[in-house]
């Protein structure tokens, strides 16, 4: 009776994994979460200077305004501008008065890095 010949799976070679990357440098956890309460802060700040301009609401106009803008350490507002149009000048138009109108903003975070700060976000008009 002959013996089954036995062999050892192929040799696999182990390809040579690249090292771990270090995290990449930026603000830490806690930075990150002040500065996700602080945005939060801004929007709340922000809607409460909103108002619906007689015009717009007269011609059922509803629309997003994505403006820009910077503020200083103290939430003072330096610049703005209209990003993206509503397509509704008087929309428009608010959108950058609500910002006059709600400075000072909240002031930026001590965790949160820099002197000025650029920030983006839509400004929402709805008809209720």
């Amino acid at each position: 009776m002959a013996v089954p010949l036995t062999m050892a799976p192929p040799r696999v070679e182990a390809k040579e994994e690249p090292a771990a990357a270090a995290p990449s440098p930026g603000i830490s956890a806690a930075a990150a979460r002040a500065q996700a309460a602080w945005e939060k802060a801004l929007v709340s700040h922000l809607n409460r200077f909103k108002r619906y301009p007689d015009l717009a609401r007269a011609r059922s106009n509803q629309s997003d305004v994505a403006v820009e803008f910077t503020i200083d350490r103290m939430g003072t507002l330096v610049a703005s501008r209209v990003m993206q149009s509503s397509g509704s000048s008087v929309l428009d138009e608010e959108a950058l008065a609500v910002l006059q109108r709600a400075s000072p903003l909240p002031a930026p975070p001590a965790q949160v890095s820099g002197t000025t700060f650029d920030l983006k976000l839509p400004i929402q008009f709805r008809i209720r």
